[in-house]
């Protein structure tokens, strides 16, 4: 019965090959900026491209929307990033000031939303004059880190926007609400991050795009991750993901898994684990025959190898926890140095996590646990370079020197 059934699917396979072009999967992207609907449809190209590490191409993509529409400012920003190669500590230091000189003659005020002009602000700290690049690296991660209230100016005018034109839910700017609420969580005003994610389901139950449903989990996650109120109304909130890509499904799974361990539900986690591990094999697959999706009834949202990296790690994490629950500590171990590997794999986003739980961080969580304080007080101090201000970060370490001083004692 199998060989028959490997048979009917190569034959579906080689019969889409056909007849179907290899298409270009890059993932999904979730920031507005302003600009013509085509400049910005290469810009989107250009980002996901960027965080591929496709420096060259991402740059053709911002030079390309920058063609079209020369007063974009974004579309600038985007050639700067291209730049500066932080997984490698790489930097062309003057074709990015040459890029960011053409901004100069811009008026940002007109021209750009708050948000905009921030990240404008910041890529020029990355390639500021006289300054050493490590100086440089720390003050850009200190200054992304802090766009509350840009995130406030640029959701405020999503909203008089969508009110002018008489646009549904989908007008609001989730992306700066998503921030928003990670800024309001870093100052630990749980009242008003909880508040946000209820209105959030509301938007979402009224409008139940793909867009709508990603940022309810964004939400979510993030609210979760921060308070570790795990058994509150909000871990229940229910979202359909089917559709959604696979990043974005393993990051509802986690909180499940989180869900879970909180419980001390093995066989639910088991559950979980491997869901995520079926999802991983089916876009992986996808990937390798590309086209055969094109020609099939399936209509999630398609994964760039990165979405896939991001879930291989968040499912180690569960697998850690999972080990930890059966006290085989040097297997949780091992997992979370695998996820750690993972993460650093691919390009860290500032604001609010991708992985919403740092694996760096959880490490560091995971070894207070196990009264190894003084591993746990280094690694809280590497995670902390990658999320400066974080407020996690800050609180476990300092609860890691706490123990250790009582230790010491």
């Amino acid at each position: 019965m199998k060989r028959i059934a490997f048979i009917i699917v190569s034959i579906l396979l080689i019969g889409c090959k056909e007849n179907t072009p290899k298409t270009e999967f890059l993932g999904m992207v979730n920031l507005e900026v302003t600009g013509n609907s085509k400049a910005v449809s290469h810009f989107e190209r250009g980002l996901l491209l960027l965080h591929s590490f496709e420096y060259q191409d991402a740059r053709e993509a911002f030079r390309k929307a920058q063609e079209i529409d020369p007063d974009m400012p974004m579309a600038y920003w985007g050639e700067a990033m291209t730049y500066n190669h932080s997984l490698w500590h790489e930097q062309d230091y003057d074709d990015g000031v040459e890029v960011l000189k053409k901004l100069e003659a811009m008026d940002l005020e007109k021209n750009a939303t708050a948000l905009e002009r921030d990240f404008i602000s910041a890529v020029k700290i990355l390639f500021k004059p006289e300054t050493e690049k490590q100086e440089r690296d720390l003050a850009y991660a200190s200054f992304m880190e802090g766009l509350t209230a840009s995130n406030i100016d640029s959701y405020e005018a999503s909203l008089n926007r969508m009110k002018r034109k008489e646009l549904d839910n989908d007008g609001r700017g989730y992306h700066a609400y998503h921030w928003l609420e990670y800024g309001y969580l870093q100052q630990d005003n749980k009242a008003e991050a909880r508040k946000m994610v209820l209105d959030m389901q509301r938007f979402m139950n009224e409008t139940p795009s793909a867009r709508a449903r990603t940022h309810m989990v964004f939400l979510k996650g993030t609210y979760l991750t921060e308070t570790d109120e795990w058994e509150s109304e909000i871990a229940d909130i229910p979202v359909q993901i089917s559709d959604l890509n696979i990043s974005v499904r393993s990051q509802y799974y986690f909180l499940e898994g989180m869900k879970a361990y909180t419980a001390k539900d093995t066989a639910q986690m088991d559950s979980v684990i491997a869901i995520i591990e079926s999802d991983i094999k089916r876009e992986t697959y996808v990937q390798e025959f590309s086209s055969a999706s094109l020609c099939s009834n399936v209509t999630r949202a398609e994964a760039a190898p990165s979405d896939i990296v991001t879930s291989k790690a968040r499912q180690r994490q569960l697998m850690a926890l999972r080990e930890d629950l059966a006290e085989r500590h040097n297997k949780a171990e091992e997992h979370l140095l695998k996820s750690i590997e993972l993460q650093e794999s691919i390009s860290y986003s500032y604001g609010p996590p991708s992985i919403q739980k740092p694996t760096r961080e959880l490490y560091a969580d995971w070894l207070v646990s196990m009264g190894r304080y003084k591993e746990a007080e280094t690694k809280y101090a590497r995670a902390e370079k990658a999320g400066p201000k974080r407020r996690l970060i800050i609180e476990g370490k300092e609860n890691a020197s706490q123990f250790l001083s009582k230790e010491r004692s």
